[in-house]
């Protein structure tokens, strides 16, 4: 087994102690070399166990076999190029990958790391065999603060702008974290702050100005037209018309439920891309007001009272939507907004703009807990809503999860029973 090539002896001798990066470059190297493919194996080997490994006749066979594996796993690697150097390690971890699919390995002690945004996705069984950390979402200040401190200053250095260059005024940061980016991270806002750089490097070389300065009126110059648009409460109350607090993989949002009642008999039609779990909630809701009717805790206006001559929710059909019927919306945390909205079209009452809630409630009224507390409770800071309803368990164990500054500036108040919502919403 002496007979392997000379210039693996040569040549590769100095990268058998070197680092990973060089021994994936001279792996590449051989493997481009104009010799037989038995050859280029037996110098891959050498590489990799020296005289002991070309000895071993009895392992030859698998040894060929590996080598064989390293000429076909990796692209070329140029030394001069900086985009192939960052990638050296993917391409080395394949060729280890390679190297050890052949062999038992004990994986008892080994930790594998994956982020996702929605576990929901992830299947069953390998769920509940992982530990989960989550991290929530950045508040807008804390976005703020990072694109100031971080996002801006990384982004000026790459595109080879200087702080005296280009400026981003606060009003135009904040413009973008709220109308151009939708995300619980910061992935997409540097996405954004990367454009302006670029635009402003051309404006840079294609005008004698020396500074860029990018303001909340000339942010439109640099970024597309905006993607998302924050609906603010109106501050109109209006029967039938709810704000729901919902969690998205992308962080919180307020979400409008809306309904309405039409003679009939009796039928609940629900539109607006509803999941089976929150149609379910909006029947167990439209049965718990029934019951709120039946008991009088809902109270029917008296021009409706003189006239019936049956249950009122017997000869009326109500109809229940969720705007924005394209985004399909499911999970259990609206049933207090159903009961709420469903209220408000018997009793003809109007609903408090400024509050919004979530919550699911079960047949008896009670309010149960909900997940995504935080999410929810930073999209209604930013909606501008005065007042959240949250349920009593999570007021107990994840309000201190909340951030300060979303607490000072929202009336977050506990509720157990559908009774305490309806007090609250109803005017």
């Amino acid at each position: 087994m002496n007979n392997y090539p000379e210039f693996a002896k040569v040549k590769n001798r100095k990268y058998k102690i070197n680092t990973d990066y060089r021994i994936a470059l001279k792996c590449n190297e051989i493997a481009e070399s104009n010799v037989l493919d038995e050859e280029r194996a037996l110098a891959i080997i050498y590489l990799l166990y020296g005289d002991k490994g070309l000895d071993n006749s009895e392992d030859w066979n698998d040894l060929l076999a590996i080598a064989l594996k390293y000429l076909n796993c990796g692209k070329k690697i140029e030394e001069n190029d900086q985009e192939a150097n960052m990638s050296i390690g993917q391409d080395w971890g394949y060729i280890q990958a390679s190297f050890f699919s052949d062999y038992n390995i004990d994986l008892s002690k080994i930790i594998f790391i994956a982020t996702a945004n929605d576990i929901s996705a992830i299947p069953s069984p390998l769920r509940d065999r992982m530990e989960f950390i989550e991290l929530s979402s950045y508040t807008p200040n804390e976005k703020f603060a990072i694109a100031q401190n971080y996002l801006i200053p990384d982004e000026r250095a790459k595109h080879g702008l200087k702080a005296s260059e280009l400026s981003i005024s606060k009003d135009a940061c904040e413009l973008i974290i709220s109308e151009y980016t939708r995300e619980s991270g910061v992935r997409n806002l540097r996405r954004k702050i990367a454009e302006i750089c670029r635009k402003s490097v051309k404006k840079l070389l294609l005008s004698d100005i020396k500074k860029v300065s990018i303001s909340s009126k000339n942010l439109s110059e640099f970024l597309d037209k905006k993607v998302y648009e924050i609906e603010k409460q109106s501050g109109q109350n209006a029967v039938g018309q709810v704000n729901g607090l919902a969690w998205t993989a992308v962080g919180g949002e307020v979400l409008k439920i809306e309904a309405i009642k039409i003679k009939g008999k009796g039928q609940l039609t629900l539109t607006g891309s509803m999941g089976d779990v929150m149609k379910e909630s909006a029947q167990i809701a439209f049965s718990v007001v029934k019951t709120l009717i039946d008991s009088g805790k809902v109270r029917l206006p008296k021009h409706l009272t003189r006239k019936l001559k049956a249950n009122i929710y017997d000869i009326y059909n109500i109809h229940l939507h969720i705007p924005d019927g394209a985004t399909p919306k499911d999970g259990p945390s609206a049933g207090i907004t159903m009961c709420v909205a469903l209220a408000s079209v018997f009793s003809e009452k109007k609903v408090r703009s400024d509050v919004a809630m979530t919550g699911e409630v079960d047949l008896v009224g009670k309010v149960l807990p909900i997940g995504g507390l935080k999410e929810k409770l930073i999209s209604a800071y930013k909606a501008d809503i005065k007042t959240a309803l949250i349920p009593a368990k999570n007021y107990e164990r994840d309000l201190k999860d909340i951030p300060l500054e979303v607490r000072e500036n929202l009336n977050i108040i506990a509720v157990s029973d559908i009774s305490e919502v309806l007090g609250y919403t109803l005017i």
